[in-house]
């Protein structure tokens, strides 16, 4: 299409784009469908077992017999409700977050937000911008652009005028206008875009327990189900009285509950985040926030405002006569600082300072870049002018007092003018500095007690700035943090051992480029630590992707939102001891609840394997399983996935629910195996009766389970669980529940029984539990 420039499409071109498919929507979505999160809700692997199980019990035995089925609707119930209403605040605030496009329509420039760009549409861009399109660039303003994202060259491409870009790059500097020329599935870049918008997962230790448990569980169901169903069928009891006891039985080894907790207990995490305007992008980041060790922060933003002010211009003394005088510099400083269209914080405070313009005309102006750590402009009549670090104009040239804690940019003068194509290849140009511009960084008001509040946790801070490393740590320390020295992140080592050696021994790394970053972050993670990144501008986006836990703020480049986890929206790090409280919480709830879970499964096997092994009935029916699973397991590990204690977080959460899981399961499924044998064999009751005193005594003794699993200092929790519990097992004495779970009156001996046997579990509990609790605290 062949459009004017700064007119772009007409509304009518726009809709033949759209009705002929040319959109810059992809095939790939942040967010499951309605369809989607049904489909993934019911069609589990268990599901279809329950399923299968349900009709089985339907048509051998009577309907009560299915209850469990009522267990299983309502877990579905719950987490596609919670998943749909999850996705829907969320979507609303990615909306927030989503970046928009400056775009020629209709000859009017507006802002739209990417997905609603056509093929042919004219946008333009500035530094800090992600280019949505692949396209051809109409007009460069001295852009430069990061392909890190295609390619993992870090190394800023300089772009001219008819040459083409992609999707996916980053502008680092300058501005252009460009013509789309593919969208959507289109761009060449869409599947790189879709994998650096994608989460990838450290190791997560919550994510291979549950997948290790869930193996573990599908084997017991396919080795102990066959064994169970063949032991009832040619045991003494009728075929449908056998068919009963294998339904039970197998239904008791599905964790159901289990899954629905883990998700909702992830997606209440996120929503309780978006209440502090946190948006979380992946559920998975919840976990890692319990587990981040490291978190490397950007000094602009986090500790300081971000938001420079220029205290005073220092002309250096003993200049010669012919120098630039204190006026001339003003001056130039003015002019450079209205001569770039797009300034960066640095020109901003400048701008502020010097607002009057004093309208040179610049005939070459080379913005500012994070790479090349200058920028400047030749103007007619007044040569050329150029501001960027002093160690790069003049290395030679010593740092005025004023530097102690603030930044300072050098002002360099030349005759000649600049040279675009030199400047591309990292050439410097000879200037001579006349004068040092000191701006100071205001610490934000809470960052000391933020700060303060991360080391107490045990989370090593690292700060890595482009600035100068004496700067950075005159900063820090303003902010009422330690610091083990510092170091100059120019010049890393290559090797990793070198790299974890330098960034162990210092807190700060000042002057580290943005592939300096993704080095550091890299090699701190391959010693197994988990590592936080925060960040907000380009320079960041390297890093921020090789982190396990990528923190934007909301006012950052769009690149930088795209490739982290969280997004602070109102760009308030203040909020994360919170996001590190809520992460523990959430991962502490869930090791929690699996404890539960898993304490179920491991009695339904235990019972399954003595059951097949001696052929004795199975001592519960698929009702009354239901009703310890209820009572036992489900109410409890309910109300304590809202709990708000946040201890800190530890590896091995597979050897620790294990740990707790499996002599509680055993000793439960013995007592259970016990009660049912000496009821109906020693004192010659029936099954029935049998049946009834066995959920009795396990739904007892699970009174001890749930008092010994709330977790440290639970204080009214202890008792709320066991109290909920205790009044289930009186609620279900009423005639119409007895009758429904199949709940027998029981006789003196069997009412002893049941007493001896949940008193003798519950004793010998709590002893395995405080012999394991002392073993693990010993450090054996």
């Amino acid at each position: 299409m062949n459009t004017p420039i700064r007119l772009g499409l007409s509304t009518e071109q726009v809709e033949a784009a759209r009705r002929a498919g040319q959109t810059n929507t992809s095939g790939t979505g942040a967010s499951r469908t309605l369809r989607q999160i049904l489909r993934a809700n019911l069609l589990t692997r268990f599901n279809i077992l329950l399923g299968g199980l349900a009709v089985v019990a339907i048509v051998v035995g009577p309907l009560r017999d299915a209850t469990f089925m009522i267990v299983v609707a309502a877990n579905t119930a719950v987490g596609v409700i919670q998943e749909w209403r999850a996705s829907r605040v969320l979507g609303r605030l990615r909306l927030l977050a989503a970046p928009t496009v400056s775009t020629w329509r209709d000859g009017v420039l507006v802002d739209l937000p990417a997905e609603a760009l056509v093929r042919g549409d004219v946008i333009s861009v500035a530094r800090g911008d992600q280019i949505p399109v692949d396209g051809m660039v109409v007009e460069s303003g001295s852009l430069e652009i990061d392909t890190s994202l295609l390619t993992g060259e870090a190394d800023p491409v300089l772009v001219a005028a008819d040459e083409a870009v992609s999707a996916g790059t980053t502008v680092v500097a300058g501005s252009a206008t460009i013509r789309a020329t593919g969208v959507g599935d289109q761009r060449l870049a869409s599947r790189i875009e879709a994998e650096a918008r994608r989460f990838d997962l450290a190791p997560s230790d919550l994510r291979n327990t549950t997948d290790r448990l869930l193996r573990i569980i599908t084997w017991a169901i396919v080795v102990l189900g066959p064994l169970l169903a063949l032991r009832q069928a040619l045991g003494p009891e009728s075929w449908r009285e056998g068919a009963r006891g294998t339904v039970a039985g197998m239904v008791s080894m599905v964790p159901e509950g289990l899954m629905l907790l883990t998700s909702a207990t992830l997606t209440l995490g996120a929503l309780r985040l978006t209440r502090r305007r946190v948006l979380t992008q992946e559920l998975p980041a919840i976990e890692l926030l319990a587990r981040v060790d490291t978190l490397c922060l950007d000094k602009t933003g986090t500790i300081t405002t971000g938001q420079p002010k220029v205290t005073e211009f220092l002309r250096l003394v003993g200049l010669p006569d012919d120098t630039p005088t204190l006026e001339d510099c003003t001056a130039a400083l003015a002019a450079l600082a209205h001569s770039d269209p797009h300034p960066n914080l640095t020109l901003s405070a400048m701008l502020a300072a010097y607002p009057d313009d004093p309208k040179w005309s610049a005939t070459v102006v080379i913005p500012f870049s994070s790479q090349r750590r200058w920028g400047g402009a030749s103007f007619t009549g007044h040569a050329t002018w150029v501001l960027g670090a002093s160690d790069v104009l003049d290395p030679s040239l010593p740092l005025p007092a004023a530097a102690d804690g603030n930044r300072v940019v050098a002002l360099g003068h030349s005759a000649d003018p600049l040279d675009v194509e030199k400047a591309s290849t990292g050439i410097i140009p000879r200037v001579a500095v006349v004068g040092h511009v000191v701006l100071a960084e205001q610490v934000r008001p809470t960052a000391p007690a933020t700060l303060a509040y991360l080391r107490e946790q045990g989370i090593r801070l690292k700060v890595f700035s482009g600035d100068h490393p004496a700067t950075v740590e005159a900063v820090v320390r303003s902010a009422g943090q330690p610091v083990n020295g510092s170091a100059d992140g120019r010049l890393l080592p290559t090797e990793t051992d070198d790299l974890v050696r330098l960034v162990d021994e210092n807190d700060v790394l000042g002057r580290v480029e943005p592939h300096g970053k993704q080095q550091l972050v890299r090699a701190m993670r391959t010693q197994g630590r988990v590592v936080g990144m925060t960040g907000d501008g380009v320079n960041d986006v390297l890093a921020l992707k090789e982190a396990d836990l990528g923190i934007a703020m909301g006012s950052g480049s769009a690149a930088a939102r795209a490739v982290s986890e969280l997004v602070l929206l109102d760009d308030n790090f203040d909020v994360m001891p919170l996001i590190v409280n809520e992460g523990r919480r959430v991962l502490a709830n869930v090791e929690r609840v699996s404890v539960f879970f898993l304490i179920k499964t491991v009695w339904a096997c235990t019972l399954s394997l003595v059951v097949g092994i001696s052929g004795m009935p199975y001592p519960l029916f698929a009702s009354q399983a239901t009703l310890i699973g209820f009572l036992a397991i489900g109410a409890p590990a309910f109300l304590l996935s809202f709990r708000k204690q946040a201890p800190r977080a530890h590896s091995g959460i597979f050897n620790r629910v294990v740990r707790r899981s499996l002599p509680a399961g055993i000793v439960s499924a013995g007592v259970g195996a016990a009660t049912f044998a000496i009821i109906h064999y020693a004192l010659n009751r029936t099954t029935a009766e049998a049946r009834s005193g066995t959920t009795l005594a396990m739904t007892a003794i699970s009174l001890t389970v749930v008092a010994l699993n709330l977790g440290e200092n639970p204080g009214r929790w202890r008792w709320m669980p066991v109290a909920l519990l205790s009044a289930g097992l009186l609620i279900v004495k009423i005639a119409p529940l007895r009758s429904w779970f199949s709940l027998e009156t029981q006789t003196r001996g069997g009412g002893f029984t049941i007493l001896i046997a949940a008193a003798a579990g519950s004793a010998l509990i709590a002893a395995i539990d405080l012999a394991v609790r002392r073993r693990h605290n010993s450090g054996m």
